[in-house]
C-alpha cells in the first residue's frame, strides 16, 4: 500500500540515558523550535507538505487525520501553540534527541527499549484483536482493524504508525539498549534516510555514549533486519 516507504532503523547498546550535557541538547532543541516558528507561524498546517503526506497516509488506512495526528504534526503544533519556543516537553536524552531529529528534518521518529520487547518487532496492519497500553497508563485498549501498527509478539508498541507509543517499551533513564526508527513516506529517499540515521547515531554517541549494533533502511526491497 505504501511502496515508497523508507524506514530508517538504528540499534544501539551500552547507552547512558541521563543528563550530563549541561543543557546542550535543550539548546539544540530550542534552536530547532525557533526555526519551526519562523517557518510555519503564518502557514496553514494542512498545506505543509510534511504534514499533508502523513494526513494522506493516515486516511489511506482508515484513520481520520482530523482526529489522529501523526507524530510530526503533533510536534509542530506543540511548538506553534504559543510561538515562544521551548514548547516540547523534555523527557530524557534519547527521547529529546529523536525529537530534535524529528523536528529538524520534519520526519516522524520514535523508539523502543529492546530489553522490554518480546520477540520480533513488526510494522504491519492490525487485525483488530491486538492489545495496547498507551504511555503512562495501566489500562489496555484494542487496536482498530487495518490500522498500521508496530507490534512485538505480545502487544502493540505504537498505534497508527506513529500516533501513540506504548508504555511497555518506553525509553527511560534506565534504558541501555535501544531500537530507534525514522519514518519516511514519499518525501524521503533512501540516501536521505541513511544520512538522518547517521546523524541520530552521532548525537547519541556524543551525549549518551554507547555503540551502534545495526543501521539499516527498510523498504519494499529490504523488508527486515536481524540483530
Amino acid at each position: 500500500m505504501y511502496p515508497e516507504t523508507q524506514i530508517g532503523v538504528l540499534i544501539m547498546k551500552d547507552i547512558k540515558n541521563n543528563y550530563t550535557d549541561g543543557g546542550l541538547i535543550d539548546n539544540l532543541l530550542k534552536q530547532e523550535e525557533i526555526k519551526v516558528i519562523s517557518e510555519l507561524k503564518d502557514r496553514e498546517m494542512a498545506s505543509y507538505e510534511y504534514v499533508k503526506i502523513w494526513r494522506e497516509t493516515y486516511s489511506k488506512f482508515g484513520s481520520k487525520p482530523s482526529k489522529y495526528n501523526s507524530s510530526i504534526e503533533s510536534l509542530l503544533k506543540t511548538i506553534l501553540s504559543d510561538k515562544t519556543g521551548n514548547q516540547i516537553r523534555r523527557i530524557n536524552p534519547l527521547v529529546d534527541i529523536y525529537n530534535l531529529i524529528s523536528i529538524k528534518h520534519r520526519i516522524p521518529a520514535g523508539g523502543d527499549d529492546i530489553e522490554k520487547i518480546s520477540g520480533n518487532i513488526q510494522l504491519t496492519f492490525a487485525d483488530g484483536n491486538e492489545k495496547f497500553r498507551k504511555l503512562n497508563s495501566d489500562e489496555y485498549e484494542i487496536a482498530d482493524e487495518n490500522e498500521v501498527i508496530y507490534r512485538d509478539e505480545e502487544e502493540v508498541l505504537c498505534r497508527r504508525w506513529n500516533w501513540r507509543e506504548c508504555d511497555k517499551s518506553k525509553l527511560t533513564e534506565k534504558t541501555e539498549k535501544v531500537c530507534l526508527f525514522v519514518e519516511g513516506v514519499q518525501l524521503f529517499p533512501k540516501n536521505v534516510i541513511n544520512e538522518i540515521i547517521d546523524e541520530l547515531a552521532e548525537l547519541i554517541e556524543k551525549f549518551c555514549g554507547g555503540s551502534v549494533i545495526c543501521k539499516a533502511v527498510l523498504n519494499s526491497d529490504n523488508q527486515s533486519v536481524e540483530i
